[in-house]
Formats: structure tokens, sequence, C-alpha cells
């Protein structure tokens, strides 16, 4: 099961920083969840590309400027 860390482990005598996400056997995962040191990791979706913006239209100065 994939769970991403909140707080600094010991998993198997090796030391874990908390913001790292692997993948571990469901007893630990369970284990590390249940003592509040780690979460089930979510995929984020995938972000929508931006609209490109509208080009506004210019307008060119003339000479007499409807005056």
């Amino acid at each position: 099961m994939k769970v991403k860390l909140i707080r600094s482990v010991l998993i198997a005598g090796v030391h874990k920083d908390s913001g790292l996400s692997l993948d571990v056997d469901n007893d630990l995962a369970r284990t590390l969840i249940g003592s509040g040191k780690a979460v089930i990791e979510t995929e984020k979706p995938k972000a929508k590309p931006k609209a490109k913006p509208k080009a506004k239209p210019t307008v060119d100065n003339d000479k007499d400027n409807g005056t």
C-alpha cells in the first residue's frame, strides 16, 4: 500500500523522513496510519491546461481620431 509519512519514523531499522511517499505492506501501513504517522497516498488529479488568454483587439490611432 502506498503511504505518505507525516512524521519521521524508523522502518526496519532505517530512518525515514516525514513527507516521504513509500510502498509498504498492508499491515505496516495500517500500523503507521493508526499511530498517526502516515496517511494513504492518493494520486493527484492532473491539472487541466490553462486556456490561453484571448488577445484583445487593438485599435490603430487614426490621424483624424474621429474629431
